[in-house]
């Protein structure tokens, strides 16, 4: 069976810090965009931290294991790095990353979402985010920042069920959407919202076997493409294949 390969990269970079006496994790992100090979980036540093070993391990929502990554060696006057591409992880999913000193007492854990699924608004700072909380029953936390007091037309769309609602929201507010179809194993949960402005906000929300369609495998020319494009899943999948031929 083929290896679905992880876009992960160990970086080691000079530091001028001074140190201080608490180690700590710096969370950067680079949004390069989808035109850009690698994607966004998120660059994890570990500043200040003792000299040595760390253990670094990664768990992800979609995941039952949890992952050995290399291991980071911390030298004085350094601070060890880790670079986390988008490519590889699906949307909205959060990632749990946790670096553990090989001999001081010293853990850290840190949660992010390396592949983000909002919108923005084109004429003020409305932002709309959604992040997967619950597998099952696959449940979407949704964001809502940048907004003045008003009232939202929500509209969603799975497959032949189309709900609407209005809703009313401040500068920031958060609920709840659960876009599972019964009968039916995955899916694009199409969203809508309306603001009083006329200006509509648009989401994709995936879920079930929607998801597999982010793990990535290299072609022969070391370019990646989805796992379900690969013809060994193609072949071993037929049910997976059909479902993603299908519309929905």
């Amino acid at each position: 069976m083929f290896k679905i390969r992880r876009f992960f990269v160990t970086m080691i970079v000079m530091s001028a810090c001074l140190s201080s006496l608490t180690a700590v994790i710096k969370k950067e992100v680079y949004p390069f965009g989808a035109l850009s090979e690698t994607g966004d980036m998120t660059i994890l540093t570990l500043q200040d931290w003792p000299v040595g070993k760390v253990n670094v391990t990664e768990k992800r929502l979609l995941l039952k294991k949890t992952n050995a990554l290399p291991v980071l060696k911390v030298t004085k006057g350094v601070d060890s790095t880790v670079a986390v591409s988008s490519l590889g992880f699906t949307p909205g999913v959060p990632v749990t990353y946790t670096f553990e000193h090989s001999e001081k007492a010293l853990k850290e854990e840190i949660t992010f979402v390396p592949n983000r699924l909002f919108v923005k608004s084109s004429i003020d700072n409305a932002l709309i985010e959604a992040t997967l909380t619950l597998e099952s029953p696959v449940t979407y936390d949704l964001d809502l920042e940048g907004f003045g007091k008003e009232e939202l037309t929500l509209k969603s769309i799975s497959y032949d069920e189309v709900l609407e609602s209005k809703f009313p929201i401040n500068e920031k507010s958060m609920t709840m959407y659960m876009p599972g179809v019964i009968g039916k194993k995955g899916g694009i949960s199409r969203l809508s919202f309306t603001r009083p402005s006329g200006e509509v906000l648009k989401l994709e929300l995936p879920w079930g076997l929607e998801w597999l369609k982010y793990n990535l495998y290299y072609d022969e020319n070391g370019r990646p493409k989805s796992i379900t494009e690969h013809p060994e899943f193609q072949k071993e999948s037929p049910e997976i294949v059909e479902y993603f031929n299908s519309k929905r």
